[in-house]
């Protein structure tokens, strides 16, 4: 999926998706980032697909590996490390509202997903939680608490929201 990631100074590819939703949601504290940013944009935008915005079933929980490589290409250089927003780029949107939508991220070995099963999230970190719905062009997500990337490894970025009722699905480019 076609993504932009806002870094700070001093601070896609798709995964796995389902239907089931992301259980209890926690809202994150805020911590204050200063300094300047650089957008990196993750992805070419030549096709569509329904995550991470996927409201035809009532739930979904999407896992995204995005490698250090994707990173570097897209501009990632060391004296920006710190996540501070994550956006997508809707094609077509529905108007359905997403509770609950909730991102989380974390630094991973991984570079891929060798089986049907999400990577784990243990360890992971909750950036964003709220209820939201998708809109044309970028929709961007600005984190509640901003995440350090360790510029070392690849970065886990899972998302997912818990509906009581479906719709049709947004798309968005990758």
């Amino acid at each position: 999926t076609r993504m932009r990631a806002l870094f700070a100074t001093g601070g896609a590819r798709i995964g796995l998706t389902t239907s089931t939703g992301c259980g209890a949601v926690t809202t994150p504290t805020t911590t204050p980032v200063s300094g300047t940013s650089n957008t990196l944009t993750v992805g070419n935008g030549t096709g569509t697909s329904t995550t991470p915005y996927g409201t035809y079933y009532m739930d979904q929980k999407v896992q995204y590996i995005i490698t250090k490589a994707e990173l570097v290409a897209a501009g990632y250089s060391s004296t920006n490390n710190i996540i501070k927003s994550l956006a997508f780029n809707v094609a077509t949107a529905s108007t359905q509202v997403m509770n609950g939508f909730t991102i989380k991220l974390k630094n991973t070995t991984s570079g891929s997903f060798s089986s049907t099963s999400f990577l784990s999230n243990t360890g992971m970190t909750t950036v964003y939680s709220a209820n939201t719905s998708a809109s044309a062009g970028w929709k961007t997500h600005a984190f509640t608490t901003p995440f350090t990337y360790n510029g070392i490894d690849n970065l886990l970025v899972e998302i997912c929201f818990d509906n009581s009722a479906y719709t049709t699905d947004s798309k968005t480019y990758y």
